[in-house]
């Protein structure tokens, strides 16, 4: 039996999918690259601050 409806239907499911993923991965990259530079800023765009290892522990 040839389901070609589901199969477009799950195809297209998957497709997007793929394109959520690909979107999350490009943010991801994008926060890095900031990360990278020294640009830290929140999420609220608020100024982040970085601990050393020594200083979290004190914090």
């Amino acid at each position: 039996m040839r389901k070609y409806g589901k199969a477009h239907e799950l195809c297209a499911v998957h497709m997007k999918k793929l394109s959520d993923e690909s979107r999350k991965a490009d943010d991801a990259a994008h926060i890095a690259e900031r990360l990278l530079a020294g640009d830290a800023v929140s999420d609220a765009g608020r100024a982040a601050r970085f601990f050393k290892r020594k200083e979290a522990a004190f914090e």
